[in-house]
């Protein structure tokens, strides 16, 4: 049997190969909501309970790009502020309590629902550059899988689980290809 056969027909290729293709197809499906709903972030999960009741920690947000001139009070945000909690990109979940002009452009006063007072204190007007979208849909407690991912215990379980899963598949196949000669010799043994 030449080598490609060989190759093509390995438990190990078929295995890479559909990981291959499942990646595709969910970067593909994340390509395709940003197109659709019009932003470079079209899901994001609600970290904290600054917004309870209306959206809990753990819940999953979908979210649309729009136009600054779109946003209404009320409207809940997702946005992020260089530097909050040590990152460029933390994005926060709030709903829009005042729109202001400012400099030619609009920003945002924005509050958790779940909070004593606006973060204007805080963060002051957000800019419209900011704003990622605005939130159009939850889906509960999905967005907790990102959340515990993000811990380091959760890295250490998916890099374990991957490890398992890359080894088992090897040996399990090498222990296959055994029984195979095993069971061949067998077979041979008998007709002679």
């Amino acid at each position: 049997m030449s080598v490609a056969k060989k190759v093509w027909r390995s438990e190990a290729f078929r295995v890479a190969v559909t990981l291959a293709l499942v990646f595709l197809a969910v970067q593909g499906a994340w390509m395709l909501m940003k197109a659709v709903l019009r932003t470079e972030v079209p899901l994001a999960y609600v970290p904290s309970r600054s917004m309870e009741p209306t959206l809990r920690v753990g819940d999953l947000v979908v979210i649309e790009g729009v136009k600054p001139q779109e946003i209404s009070l009320g409207d809940i945000l997702v946005f992020y502020v260089p530097g909050h909690y040590g990152e460029d990109s933390y994005r926060i979940v709030h709903r829009v309590v005042t729109v202001v002009h400012m400099d030619g452009t609009l920003g945002f006063e924005t509050k958790g629902d779940n909070n004593p007072s606006s973060d204007l204190y805080r963060w002051g007007y957000i800019p419209a550059s900011h704003v990622i979208g605005v939130v159009r849909y939850r889906i509960p407690y999905v967005g907790y899988l990102a959340i515990k991912l993000r811990e380091p215990l959760g890295i250490l379980i998916v890099a374990l689980l991957i490890l398992i899963f890359v080894v088992t598949e090897f040996t399990g196949s090498n222990k296959e290809k055994r029984k195979e000669k095993r069971l061949d010799k067998g077979f041979l043994i008998g007709f002679i």
